[in-house]
């Protein structure tokens, strides 16, 4: 899962299109676009996600 800035999320948005089309496998990549805390939050609280990093 990569989530993105949310003022600049078109690039990975290509990034991940580009990505599709040269084959790689659907649920490989997930990219989230938000505004950091929000996103964030559920992110780090939902269950279903494990780890978190952040880099």
């Amino acid at each position: 899962m990569l989530k993105v800035d949310e003022k600049t999320p078109s690039f990975a948005l290509e990034l991940a299109a580009i990505l599709r089309d040269a084959g790689l496998p659907d649920g490989v990549l997930a990219v989230v676009v938000g505004d950091g805390p929000t996103v964030g939050e559920h992110l780090v609280k939902h269950l279903d996600v494990r780890p978190v990093s952040f880099t």
